[in-house]
Parts: structure tokens; sequence; C-alpha cells
């Protein structure tokens, strides 16, 4: 599986622009942890609506107990699910940081028309990014200092 590693909260204004959120977006985070980044997001951009996809019973409990004392965002979802299997029918944009053969098992080979996806740290197999760039001046040992943007 997928281990749980935080985005340092610095880096959410470049993925959140790394994404271009516009209103309207459905925007999924994908082993959302703790749900730092959907309700930073819920909050920026009120028109667009963010669901965290969270498999660990405890991360998903605190994503609703944040949720809950940040004043329930109506545009912001939590679901307590394996992101392998989860309807992400209605995506428009995808963020996630997940181990190359998750991302590859996600979307080398599905199709997702028109989702554009923010990538930390690892590339899409068989996918070209339309953008890299870097998150931190310092370099990372797995290069979690980048951000790969694709539009599938």
């Amino acid at each position: 599986d997928v281990p749980f590693v935080r985005t340092p909260r610095k880096y959410f204004p470049t993925i959140a622009n790394a994404l271009a959120i516009r209103p309207h977006d459905v925007v999924y985070d994908l082993g959302s942890g703790e749900g730092k980044f959907v309700l930073y997001c819920a909050k920026k951009y009120p028109d667009a609506r963010f669901t965290g996809i969270e498999r660990n019973f405890v991360l998903y409990l605190q994503a609703l107990a944040r949720k809950r004392i940040l004043g329930n965002p109506v545009n912001a979802t939590f679901r307590r699910e394996n992101f392998f299997t989860t309807d992400m029918h209605d995506a428009t944009r995808v963020y996630a940081y997940l181990l190359p053969k998750a991302m590859e098992r996600l979307f080398s080979d599905t199709p997702h028309p028109g989702v554009r996806v923010a990538s930390r740290a690892f590339h899409i197999k068989r996918r070209e990014s339309v953008e890299t760039m870097e998150l931190s001046p310092k370099k990372g040992w797995h290069n979690q200092h980048l951000l790969h943007v694709y539009e599938l």
C-alpha cells in the first residue's frame, strides 16, 4: 500500500495554482490524510468542490474533526475509501503524492480525459507532463521537491 507522508502547508498555494482550479471544478486529493490540503482549497475556492479520499480510519477521523472545527465547509467532503476503487467519474482535478506503482495503476492506462493531475515527486509512466516545477530549492532524496502536472 501507500504510506502517509504529509505535504507541507507551504506547498499548498503552489499545488493549488498548478491544478488551475476554476469555479465548478471537482478536485480529488488521493490519500488526503488529515485533510489539510482539501480544507485549504475549500476555503480559497468556495465555488469548487473538494473530496479527500483516505483509507486510514484514524486519518479519516482527523479530517472530519478538522472540517468540523473549521465550520463544516459545504464544498469539502471526506470519504473513507480505497482510491483504487473509488468513483472519481466527476473529477476535473486530482492531487496525489503517491508511489510510482500507485500512480501508474491509477493513471497510466486508464482514460481520464480532461482531468488535470498534479503529482508530487513521482512521474506517471506512459504520460507526458505539461509542466514540472520545484516546490522547494532543497532537493529531496526521491524528488519530493518536484511537482509534475499532467493534462490527461
